[in-house]
Order: C-alpha cells, then structure tokens, then sequence
C-alpha cells in the first residue's frame, strides 16, 4: 500500500499541529477553557456511553476510505485495555487535525463520521488512548495535556483544560505494540487501545459488546468481518458480503 504521508513527514506534522495548539493558547488563553467545556459535553452528552459504535464507525470508515475491497475489524475487551483494530486508510494529515480538534471530523462522501468528536468519548475511560496507525503512533495522555497547558498558561493546578489537545508522537511498530509482526493485530493498519480504569466502564461497554447490533453493518458501503470479543468471556463475529446482488 503507498501512503498518502510517509511516517517521518506525518510525525513532524503532528508534532507541528501541537506547537501550533499551545501559541494558539498564548494568543487567547481563554480557548483552554472553551475546549474543556467542549469535552465536558461529549462526556455527559450522548457520546459519553458509545464508546463501541465510535470505534466500530471510525474503522468502517478506514475499511471504506481504504478502497481494497472487503475489510476487517475487530474489538476486544481486557481487564484493563479496550482495542480496536482494523484494515484500510491509515491514519493521515486530515485525521491528525480531526483527532486534535473537537469539530474537524475528516469524513468525506458516504464515510460515518472518520475520527469526528465521538473519539473525544474515550475520555470517559480514565485512561491514556494509544493510536497506532501503520503511518504514526499517537499517545494521548488526558493529565498530561492538562498539565502541560497549564503550565504554559501559568495557570493553577486545578484549573480547567483539556485533555486532548495535545498529543506525543511514538513508535507504532515497537516490539510490544499490538501491530507489531506476531502480534495479535499483526494484520491490522491501525490499532486504537484505551486504558480502562474505571470498573463500572468495563461493566458498561461488556454489556454494550454483547448487545452490538449485527444489522449495523448493512449500514456499511463495502463487504466487511466484524469480531468483538469480551476476553474470556464472549466472541461475536459477523460479516457482510454481496453475491450478485444480494447481501448476505
């Protein structure tokens, strides 16, 4: 596959995107707050409790984006990490800029919604939220971007910023990384894992994977496997294909 930014120039952009965030701030401190209230809404609005149809969404995007026919994703509930893994468009300029804005979804023609606001819902887990795409690595630490905001507003220790702004750019293809050759994902372009530290989470989005609804996928413009597994607990696996002109 040839990618639409190599590695090194996509880094350097991320990285760039979050010098460009914090002069933005020096310029109108006042925006830290606004964005703290913008996920503070995410998080008590609808968003806050779909955290699977988000990622589920998000891939069938790539799936759809990627162009080489039927895809692949899947979703696994540990006791302590959500994943979400999936074939197609790696992750590009446009999905840095939508990841680290609120409103900048890079969705285009009939795709759900690529990388929208919904992916702030992540928040609601408690956790640091990797993003390992076969162009870039992200890892985005909430009480890091906080503290690293205020500092550079010299603002208190409680006062309120956001916590996903911000972003450090790491190695997708590390040996312990979920894409990496042997890995369990090792077929995947990109890989979504949030931390989940709060135990009423992991109760919620068990219940949300076991009630998935299959009939989502004939939502979905292209052929596709969907597998979501509760770890010990539970494998679902559905998929959607044409022959002739029925869907099966």
């Amino acid at each position: 596959m040839t990618y639409q930014n190599s590695p090194s120039d996509l880094a350097a952009f991320v990285r760039k995107e979050c010098e460009k965030r914090l002069q933005a701030y020096s310029a109108q401190p006042r925006d830290a707050n606004e964005h703290y209230e913008t996920e503070n809404d995410v998080l008590s609005g609808g968003y806050a409790y779909r955290q699977i149809f988000e990622l589920v969404q998000n891939a069938a995007d790539a799936v759809l984006e990627g162009g080489e026919g039927a895809g692949r994703i899947a979703i696994c509930l540990t006791e302590k990490r959500l994943f979400a893994a999936n074939t197609g468009a790696p992750l590009d300029e446009g999905g840095v800029v939508a990841l680290l804005n609120a409103r900048s979804s890079s969705k285009r023609g009939n795709q759900i919604g690529r990388f929208g606001i919904g992916f702030k819902s992540l928040l609601k887990l408690g956790g640091r939220i990797e993003l390992l795409s076969r162009t870039v690595g992200l890892n985005f630490d909430p009480d890091l971007c906080r503290e690293t905001i205020r500092r550079h507003l010299g603002l208190s220790d409680i006062a309120p910023a956001p916590g996903m702004r911000l972003v450090e750019v790491i190695e997708p293809l590390k040996p312990e990384s979920p894409l990496a050759p042997g890995r369990k994902y090792d077929w995947a372009t990109t890989v979504v894992t949030a931390e989940v530290r709060d135990t009423t989470a992991h109760t919620r989005i068990s219940a949300e994977i076991a009630a998935f609804p299959a009939e989502f996928l004939l939502f979905l413009p292209t052929e596709v496997t969907l597998e979501m597994e509760i770890e010990g607990q539970i494998i679902r696996r559905f998929s959607k294909r044409k022959e002739g002109n029925v869907i099966v």
